[in-house]
This record gives structure tokens, sequence and C-alpha cells, in this order.
């Protein structure tokens, strides 16, 4: 800690947080913008081991974000740093999710970026669930049933790239059709777990219908 520091010393650090949080205000899915979200959570954990700035904290500020799981949007707002380090690691995977989900996947450079980029969106969903009690929150997409079914969506949709290289590659019949059979397996189980847990409920139903 350094509460006796002239606080003029981190105006430019702070300035510089504030200027990459306002460019979240309509995020863009490119590499680009996950890397600022990145450099972003950065600085947020650097900040939290310097200055009490979680619930309760002296120094607590609100952070707001908007629940994108409903229908009709809401937000939610806490006085607390860890609120704002999930948000930022749940768009994370969003945005991975997103810059995949665009790529054409006609040539095998889209299909392995496409891949990659499924993969790194799981990640943050399952940190979320498994290690930043996330649940403590009141948002519906810190849910750990809605995350588990946003991983093993990412999981699938990498699972299906590893399908279509296989295809262009011309791999042997049965090495095709095992890769097949065990995507079908997922995307059931993606299925089932949508269903028996109410996520279908909650999700919106235009994204319930795209799945």
């Amino acid at each position: 800690m350094h509460y006796q520091d002239d606080p003029s010393k981190y105006d430019t650090a702070i300035s510089e947080i504030m200027s990459l949080r306002a460019q979240f205000a309509r995020l863009v899915p490119d590499v680009e913008t996950v890397c600022q979200m990145k450099r972003y959570y950065a600085q947020l954990t650097m900040m939290k081991s310097r200055f009490p700035m979680e619930d309760g904290d002296p120094i607590k500020i609100p952070f707001t974000w908007m629940d994108k799981a409903m229908d009709m949007p809401s937000s939610t707002s806490f006085e607390d740093v860890n609120f704002e380090l999930i948000s930022v690691m749940f768009n994370i995977g969003a945005i991975h999710a997103s810059i995949a989900a665009n790529e054409t996947r006609s040539d095998l450079d889209s299909i392995k970026n496409a891949f990659t980029h499924f993969q790194c969106a799981a990640y943050p969903f399952q940190q979320i669930r498994d290690h930043m009690n996330a649940s403590k929150y009141s948002s519906i997409d810190f849910e750990p049933t809605l995350l588990t079914w946003y991983l093993n969506v990412s999981l699938a949709q990498a699972q299906e790239c590893i399908l279509e290289k296989s295809l262009i590659d011309h791999r042997k019949n049965t090495v095709i059709a095992k890769i097949a059979m065990y995507l079908r397996d997922i995307y059931i189980s993606c299925r089932e777990h949508l269903e028996s847990s109410g996520l279908s409920d909650v999700i919106s139903s235009s994204k319930y219908k795209v799945i």
C-alpha cells in the first residue's frame, strides 16, 4: 500500500484505465478489442493488489454492467473491484467466441483461427465458474449452470473445427466418423444441460433457437 504517496503520481495510470473502460461501451468483436480488455484486466488486477477496492473497503467504487442473457437486459452494479474483474473476464470469453463465430471456416487458416478463439473462449467461462466466486453477485450471466453451458458450447464448436479440418485433410473415414460421433455426443450433452437446468427459461428465445 502507498497511502502517503502524492495522488497526482497516479493520474496517468488512472486516466489510462478510465480510457480503456470507456472503449467498452460499444464492444467490437475483434482481436484488438480482446487485447484491450486483457490489458484493462491486468491493470485492474494490479490496482486491486495495491488499493482496498473490494466490497466494504475504504475506496470502493461502483462498477456497472448489463445482464445480456435476458430478453430485456438490465443493469447490475456492485461496489467491488472483483465484480468488475469477473465482468471483464466474461466479456473476454464472449468476444473470443464472437470472433470465432465470425470466421467463415472456408479454408484451413480460417478453421484454425476459429478453433483457437473457441478454445480461448472456454477458459474465461471455466475460470469464472470455478475460481472467481461469481455466484455471490446477482447476475444471471454468472450462474454456474449458464457458465457451464457457455463453456461446453465453446468446446463443442472447437471440436467442430477439428471435424472440418479432418474432412479437408481427407483423413480416414474411420477417424472422421469417430470425431463426428464424439461431436454429436457433445452437442447432445449441451442440449440436455440446457433443458434439464432450466436455462431455456432465462436465455433469450432468439439465442435458444440458434442452438
